[in-house]
């Protein structure tokens, strides 16, 4: 009669060949964070092999630095990673950006994988959304991106052991030929045309053209940061439309969904004032004193809003954006001008402060940008200095 096979003691796991296909398996108990127990495996053709992968399956276990392989999905991840990460840390914007991305090109390519995923499945997805779904280079170059900070936080969570991005290059994009913008003088047929048609945002145009601010900067823009005195405008909030907690109440002040730390001023509905994201963003600008003149006029004219801000809709509500850049376009087509995005305002303010020569630190605070020349000392530019130059463009406001 054959000796009884010995086992093991309790504790120790189990070694043993499976008789379906002869594999060896090694199999390990432990408790999960929730003090649940589970049981781990390890397998191999070879028996060595798989006691090699037994013994430091057990060694990761004893000491507590195994993690279980994610029966996570592509979807699952990053809905969870969307939620719980990038909606309590970034920017509203950045979470809806993310989120289009997510929805838009991600998961309905790659959402059922399960993770972790190779290079090679990251590729593929490019190739689909580049190739086969025929979206353009910017978005191809979102896409991994976003992918390549998701799988980089679930590296950062023990989710994944590897980012399989960072093996896989960056899309690029193809560098523009210049980017369009109007002429002085077609800027000043735009003015003279909205002013001929008794437009009620001419006054929007002008500071479009003049100040080269941001379109949620001056749709944002208050009263009383427009100091007529000192001829400078103070550009620290921006208009914004944010979302909102289900089922809280449009009065609700606390009804955004925003992370810890944003700075945010409820208006109107899901109208909100934020603070812009960077510190150069939030700046002290020049009037020109021809547009100083013509806000004067129109602060002692317009009627008042509930909210203080400089533009307003007929029913003196926040002006969306989308309805914003439809006034832009039929200010445009009455001028008969080039119809070009409401942004291309902004690069005409800094077409024409280049061409007249303004040094590069008082086009990069008038604009808001960041540059090496202003990291290399120009923390502060002279507002004369600065308003003469806008001063410069006040041709186009000499509509007589």
């Amino acid at each position: 009669m054959p000796p009884k096979k010995r086992r093991g003691r309790r504790g120790d796991g189990a070694f043993y060949q499976r008789k379906s296909d002869g594999m060896w398996i090694g199999a390990y108990q432990y408790e999960d964070e929730y003090g649940e127990k589970r049981r781990a495996t390890v397998s191999a053709a070879d028996k060595v092999i798989a006691h090699d992968r037994f013994r430091e399956l057990r060694t990761k276990i004893d000491s507590g630095t195994f993690r279980p392989r994610s029966k996570m999905t592509v979807e699952q991840w990053l809905s969870y990673w969307l939620d719980n990460i990038v909606k309590k840390t970034k920017d509203p914007k950045t979470y809806v950006s993310y989120r289009g991305a997510v929805n838009n090109q991600i998961v309905p390519t790659i959402g059922t994988k399960q993770l972790p995923i190779t290079p090679a499945i990251v590729r593929g997805l490019l190739k689909k959304v580049s190739e086969t779904d025929g979206w353009g280079e910017r978005t191809t170059q979102l896409t991994y991106v976003v992918l390549n900070i998701a799988m980089t936080a679930a590296v950062k969570e023990e989710v994944i052991s590897k980012n399989p991005c960072e093996v896989v290059a960056k899309p690029k994009v193809t560098p523009s030929q210049g980017v369009k913008s109007h002429t002085s003088e077609q800027a000043r047929k735009v003015l003279l045309a909205a002013l001929k048609a008794e437009d009620p945002y001419v006054t929007r145009w002008a500071a479009a053209y003049l100040l080269g601010a941001r379109q949620g900067e001056l749709l944002g823009l208050e009263r009383d940061r427009v100091d007529i005195d000192n001829a400078t405008v103070e550009l620290s909030w921006q208009l914004q439309t944010l979302e909102t907690h289900e089922g809280a109440a449009l009065t609700d002040p606390d009804r955004f969904i925003v992370p810890d730390g944003f700075e945010c001023r409820p208006l109107y509905r899901k109208f909100a004032l934020t603070r812009p994201k960077s510190e150069r963003s939030k700046r002290l600008t020049p009037l020109p004193i021809p547009l100083a003149a013509i806000f004067k006029t129109y602060l002692e004219t317009a009627e008042s809003n509930p909210y203080d801000l400089m533009w307003v809709t007929a029913r003196k509500q926040p002006i969306p954006g989308k309805y914003d850049n439809t006034a832009w376009h039929d200010a445009l087509k009455r001028a008969k001008v080039p119809d070009l995005p409401l942004h291309a305002a902004r690069h005409t303010t800094a077409t024409l402060l280049q061409e007249m020569g303004v040094e590069e630190s008082v086009r990069m605070q008038i604009m808001g940008h960041s540059s090496v020349a202003a990291q290399r000392g120009y923390a502060h530019v002279n507002l004369a200095f600065a308003r003469e130059a806008l001063g410069n463009l006040d041709g186009l406001l000499k509509l007589g």
